[in-house]
């Protein structure tokens, strides 16, 4: 596809009209094939009599305005006209970067574009842009290899300049739209040997890994086909483990712990032939003795035993009842002691108390002798004491059958012989 060019699109030379005669007759101006016919998006700029004027729609081929222009122009006013520019930024190995620069362009004033010459756009563009110089500079630094650091250096070289001297163009704006640094055709081939190569080892690495993964799988099938296998045979033998336990079940029912019933099922079964099962139960007959003669000794042991015991047991109890009889007999004798010992104590207590009521009677008589009052004869001297001491006094006489009660008493009972005589001597 030819490109279209940009803002002024075309240019057309027009005749000069013929002055019209009185003569002629017909109409007298420009044709509609002369004049070329703009789109919606396109103005016609018309160069008459020195100067430039922008038609509106509003001129006819007949006015003066059109017959007398020379030339008319087709400017493009669309808006954001996209307009690239490729640039080569030398590089480090005596090859070339292509930069390409996309700026979006409008047309605000078709009159001062034609005016001013600008018909293309892109020739303007290119021009600005190489007046950048460090441009150039930018890719001496890098190797085709290294692209990717290039874009980076382009684009914020071409920014910063976009940024700090903005392009300036006569009824016409532009802005940078993108920056973009083509990759260059060796490096795109070695770029794409590259990528073959590196698909060819991901299709290998696939292929191999797509193996191995099968290979996997169908060990992982084995296995479980074995696992399923000695699974399976583990579930028939635990039911033909059931099965024998069961059958072992029934047969001791069927038996009922007999093992002479037990040797007839074997036999019947055809497992021990009949010389076997005679033998089997001749040795059965013979343990069933010897258990027997086992069974009567071990009775006896036991009984002997528990005679033993019994004896013993009987002895034992027979010792606890004569030392209990002995303990028994000995608390009755210390407590007859306590009570002997208690009711002396208690006769004592008596003599003493006794003594005590005589000294004190002794006393009022010697006081009445001291006075004279004993030789009164009519005196009533025991009424005086008991008066005076409140119980009965001994008199003279009285002590005098205590003295011949006391030489009448025993010589062993010196226990109170010493009062004896005390209570005499005082009677004296």
């Amino acid at each position: 596809m030819e490109k279209q060019p940009y803002p002024v699109v075309s240019e057309h030379f027009l005749a000069p009209v013929p002055r019209k005669s009185f003569w002629a007759r017909g109409p007298h101006g420009r044709t509609a094939d002369e004049i070329p016919r703009p789109l919606a998006s396109q103005r016609l700029v018309y160069f008459t009599r020195g100067d430039y004027l922008l038609d509106t729609s509003a001129l006819p081929l007949d006015s003066s305005s059109v017959m007398d222009a020379s030339r008319v122009s087709v400017v493009d006013i669309t808006t954001d006209t996209q307009v690239v520019v490729m640039l080569g930024i030398p590089s480090q190995d005596a090859t070339s970067f292509t930069m390409r620069v996309t700026f979006l362009c409008t047309v605000e004033d078709p009159v001062a574009v034609v005016r001013t010459g600008g018909h293309d756009a892109e020739a303007m563009l290119s021009g600005y842009l190489k007046a950048h110089s460090r441009l150039f500079e930018v890719g001496l630094d890098y190797a085709l290899t290294e692209i990717n650091d290039v874009r980076r250096k382009l684009s914020s070289q071409v920014r910063a300049y976009v940024t700090v001297v903005p392009p300036e163009f006569a009824g016409m704006t532009a802005t940078l739209a993108s920056v973009e640094v083509l990759t260059p055709d060796e490096l795109a081939k070695f770029q794409e040997s590259l990528r073959d190569e590196q698909q060819k080892h991901t299709v290998d690495f696939e292929r191999q890994r797509n193996e191995h993964r099968l290979k996997e799988q169908q060990q992982h099938y084995e296995h479980q086909r074995e696992a399923d296998g000695h699974r399976h045979a583990r579930v028939l033998n635990a039911e033909q483990q059931d099965y024998e336990r069961d059958q072992l079940s029934r047969t001791s029912d069927v038996v009922g712990g007999d093992p002479i019933a037990a040797l007839v099922l074997s036999h019947a079964a055809g497992d021990i032939s009949a010389r076997e099962l005679a033998d089997e139960l001749k040795e059965l007959r013979r343990q069933e003795v010897a258990q027997d003669r086992e069974d009567l000794l071990t009775r006896l042991e036991i009984e002997r035993e528990r005679d033993k015991a019994e004896w013993e047991a009987d002895r034992l109890d027979r010792a606890r009842r004569t030392e209990w009889a002995r303990e028994d007999q000995l608390d009755r004798d210390k407590a007859l002691l306590r009570r002997e010992m208690w009711e002396r104590e208690d006769r004592k207590l008596e003599r003493e108390t006794e003594l005590k009521q005589l000294e004190a009677k002794l006393e009022v008589i010697r006081e009445l002798g001291k006075h004279g009052h004993l030789d009164n004869a009519n005196l009533h001297l025991d009424k005086v004491v008991n008066d005076l001491l409140g119980g009965p006094v001994v008199t003279p006489i009285a002590a005098s059958e205590d003295r011949r009660q006391l030489e009448s008493r025993p010589d062993g009972d010196d226990e109170f012989a010493d009062d004896e005589k005390v209570r005499v001597e005082d009677v004296n």
